[in-house]
C-alpha cells in the first residue's frame, strides 16, 4: 500500500464553487478536484474499521494529523 499525502487546510470538507479555487492552498487545488469533493466519512468495515473512501478513480484517507491521503493499493 503506498500513500501520497497533502496538508489539508483544516476544518470540514464540503463541495468547493470553482469561483473559489484559487483561494485554496498549494498543493491541495493543483492536486484534487475540489469542485466536485463534498463532505466525506469514512467507511465503515464489518469489522468495524474505518476504510478509505472512493472518490471517483481514488481512495482517500482522512487523517488527523497528516491531511487528506490518497491511497494506492
Amino acid at each position: 500500500m503506498v500513500r501520497r499525502s497533502v496538508p489539508m487546510p483544516r476544518g470540514p470538507l464540503t463541495s468547493v464553487p470553482p469561483d473559489q479555487l484559487p483561494r485554496l492552498l498549494r498543493p491541495w487545488r493543483d492536486i484534487w478536484p475540489l469542485g466536485e469533493l463534498v463532505a466525506l466519512e469514512h467507511s465503515v468495515a464489518e469489522d468495524g474499521k474505518a476504510a478509505p473512501v472512493r472518490f471517483g478513480d481514488r481512495l482517500l484517507w482522512l487523517d488527523e494529523d497528516v491531511g487528506l491521503e490518497e491511497v494506492a493499493q
